[in-house]
């Protein structure tokens, strides 16, 4: 059955491969603008259409066994890999949060020392300064990496340069829709629309 399968998708090949250089040996020389060449270039569509679905109906018919197989095995694995990622993800926003409360204890000790300093309180000073050479140990394979979050954003207040202005393809496309329908060219403020051919093909 497989050794079957295989000789029919070789012989399809071969006929796809054969096909498209002797289609593309056609239309290298010639440009297909001439109205007597309109029935020629529908011909040469149509059997591309033809052979194109014909490859793609066998191979997803030879891929299905195996993707289905592939399907299996996944779903296998997947709620236990899950449960480790979700553990995982547990482990690592606690000890995200501890570093983060050492940072901000670490902190506030520089501000208190730096206070302290202010106050000529030398005594206070030390002690905060004390707290900053805390030893933390260090974990075997596990690393931090520190960076800035943005938590807090008022719009009005950023620069033009930090905000990014992009189209709105869902409007720009309910208009192109709306004046295909109506017949007419689309109407947008700011922008110019310009007439493109789409050319679609059946199979022979």
């Amino acid at each position: 059955m497989a050794s079957e399968a295989l000789a029919r998708a070789d012989g399809l090949l071969a006929r796809v491969t054969a096909t498209a250089d002797a289609i593309s040996s056609v239309v290298a020389v010639s440009p297909l603008d001439r109205p007597e060449d309109a029935s020629l270039a529908a011909r040469l569509l149509r059997q591309i259409k033809t052979l194109a679905a014909d490859a793609d109906e066998l191979r997803k018919t030879m891929k299905a066994p195996h993707l289905a197989a592939g399907r299996a095995v996944d779903e296998r694995f997947r709620g236990p890999r899950r449960e480790l990622d979700r553990v995982e993800s547990m482990i690592k926003a606690r000890l995200a949060e501890a570093a983060e409360k050492r940072e901000r204890a670490r902190l506030a000790a520089v501000q208190a020392a730096q206070d302290a300093v202010q106050r000529h309180d030398a005594e206070a000073a030390n002690a905060a300064l004390a707290e900053l050479s805390a030893d933390v140990a260090s974990l075997d394979g596990i690393s931090e990496r520190w960076t800035w979050e943005a938590v807090e954003i008022d719009l009005d207040a950023l620069p033009p340069e930090y905000v990014i202005r992009s189209v709105n393809q869902t409007r720009m496309s309910e208009e192109i829709r709306t004046a295909n329908r109506e017949g007419r060219t689309p109407k947008v403020r700011g922008v110019r629309f310009q007439k493109r051919a789409t050319i679609a093909a059946r199979r022979a």
